[in-house]
């Protein structure tokens, strides 16, 4: 009996190890791609296909015990040995300028598949072999387990593979760091089959050797994964005239600024400071990434969201007093907006509570934010945006700022779909207004007929109802929505003019405009002066 259930607790454990790793490996490649449906797609099949290729070659051994143990073994290796190999590979192509577009958050597709989908075609092959030998296994008459229990066993670990995965995210583990604690489970296997089967000396000693790799490959992880980190966030590059070139470039991490790296269930959370000197003098930045994509630099906190904050109050002359801001959880849109005494509340919509956490207690966060989270009249609920916003009542809210992450996956791609910006006419009053942060960066801005996102949104958000679809800013724009057809006007081109060449790549600083034309938050007007702008 106590075999029986051995090899029944077996097939399980290597049924949730190998559906695992094809889903944690597909996760890491839908970032790396900064595309969800193509890394997931890419992965998935990549996987499958190692693991139809197991199938196929596939041969019965003679003593299936001692066939099972040397393949558990071999995967228990292979997957503790799998983050530092694609670490190491992504890491030296990156320093290289092999993979690197002109684009930092993306990375050449081809080069992707054809390093790292290698690793993932092995360790399906691998995984790919485990099941026709558990069948061959339940034939045999000491188990006499059959074909349709050992699939539905099989099914069963498949299912558990998905509790195990969020159990990792709710512990904060890293996507990598999950493969080595999987391997450590066919490590356990090995001690299984141990117990159920007369091996020699010679062959039992062989579990040790995972356990070595596995101790050594959690130790050492953090490092290996800051040099990842180091070399994508500071474009860290090998010095080819050096004769110990590459020893020391796996010893930037003492040369360069520093990236915490945060896991949450939803997203990674990386802060990067970084620091150089230029002509002489220290320069020094500190960014906040989601999943590797920018959301904020010191250097253009200023220029996004004041642009975000106080444009839109002051184009439409409304002052609203319930305001509801979806996303926003580093509370730095709440900070400007807390200059306005009008606004008695501001609804902060977070799904992530690790990212409110890091903005409540990081230093660099809480000294561009002012510690906004913590004021009475900032309300923060941890939900998603489009289930939050169908409980609220009609017109119950003055305006709603939006600030998402870029929308590389299906859940965000939900957020910017007729459903959810019906919901959002719906709750907006009468006379309030809806901004926010077009992800799209183009030449052609803000001719929408130009741009494909842009007009595809216009259709969106028109169907809707909304009547005032108004673009502004130089670079990634913002969007304005309103009921009320409001003919807006806002000319960034006509302001260096007015406040001289202070730019950030090619952003204007809303700071200097307000500062050049002695802004009152309390007077609404008194950014608006005839001719100033143009603003009707």
């Amino acid at each position: 009996m106590f075999k029986r259930l051995s090899i029944i607790y077996i097939i399980c454990m290597a049924s949730l190890c190998s559906i695992s790793y094809e889903v944690v490996l597909a996760r890491f490649v839908s970032i790396i791609l900064d595309n969800e449906v193509l890394g997931q797609s890419i992965t998935i099949a990549v996987f499958l296909l190692g693991m139809g290729l197991g199938a196929v070659f596939y041969k019965k051994k003679r003593n299936l015990l001692k066939s099972l143990f040397q393949l558990e073994l071999s995967i228990a290796v292979f997957s503790s040995l799998l983050p530092f190999l694609i670490l190491i590979i992504i890491s030296f192509l990156d320093a290289h300028d092999l993979i690197r577009t002109s684009n930092l958050t993306t990375y050449r597709y081809d080069v992707i598949f054809g390093f790292i989908e290698i690793l993932v075609l092995i360790l399906g092959f691998l995984t790919g072999l485990e099941l026709p030998l558990f069948i061959d296994l339940g034939k045999e008459k000491e188990w006499d387990i059959s074909t349709e229990k050992i699939l539905f066993i099989n099914y069963l670990g498949s299912l558990f593979s998905i509790l195990f995965i969020f159990m990792f995210l709710d512990l904060g583990v890293n996507s990598l760091l999950q493969i080595i604690y999987l391997s450590i489970y066919n490590t356990i296997i090995l001690f299984v089959i141990l117990l159920i089967a007369k091996f020699p000396y010679r062959i039992k000693v062989l579990v040790f050797i995972p356990v070595i790799f596995q101790f050594y490959a959690i130790k050492s992880f953090p490092t290996l994964y800051n040099l990842y980190k180091k070399t994508y966030y500071f474009s860290i590059k090998i010095n080819s005239q050096s004769p110990d070139k590459y020893f020391d470039f796996l010893n930037v991490n003492e040369k360069f600024g520093n990236v915490t790296s945060i896991q949450t269930k939803y997203q990674e959370i990386d802060l990067v400071e970084s620091h150089s000197l230029i002509n002489s003098i220290q320069n020094y930045d500190y960014t906040l990434y989601l999943d590797r994509n920018p959301q904020f630099s010191v250097d253009n906190v200023v220029v996004y969201h004041q642009s975000f904050a106080h444009v839109p109050i002051h184009l439409t002359k409304i002052q609203p007093e319930k305001v509801l801001v979806l996303g926003g959880g580093d509370g730095l849109l709440a900070h400007e907006l807390l200059k306005y005494p009008t606004i008695k509340e501001i609804k902060i919509i977070e799904l992530d509570k690790r990212m409110v956490q890091v903005a409540e207690n990081e230093y660099q966060i809480l000294k561009v934010n002012s510690n906004s989270l913590s004021n009475k009249r900032v309300n923060i609920v941890y939900e998603n945006a489009l289930s939050y916003i169908r409980k609220l009542s009609n017109q119950s809210i003055d305006a709603i700022f939006i600030d998402f992450p870029y929308p590389n996956n299906f859940e965000l791609l939900k957020l910017y779909s007729y459903e959810f910006y019906n919901e959002v006419y719906r709750v907006l009053s009468e006379k309030g207004f809806a901004i926010l942060d077009a992800p799209v960066i183009s030449p052609d801005f803000p001719e929408i007929k130009e741009n494909d996102f842009l007009q595809l949104f216009f259709n969106t958000v028109t169907k809707s109802g909304f009547k005032t679809f108004f673009p502004f800013g130089t670079s990634e724009p913002f969007i304005i929505l309103s009921k009320e057809e409001t003919k807006l006007k806002f000319n960034y081109k006509k302001l260096p003019s007015l406040i001289g060449k202070r730019t950030y790549s090619n952003l204007i600083s809303f700071e200097d405009v307000v500062s050049e034309l002695k802004y009152d938050p309390r007077n609404i007007n008194s950014i608006f002066r005839p001719g100033r702008f143009n603003n009707e």
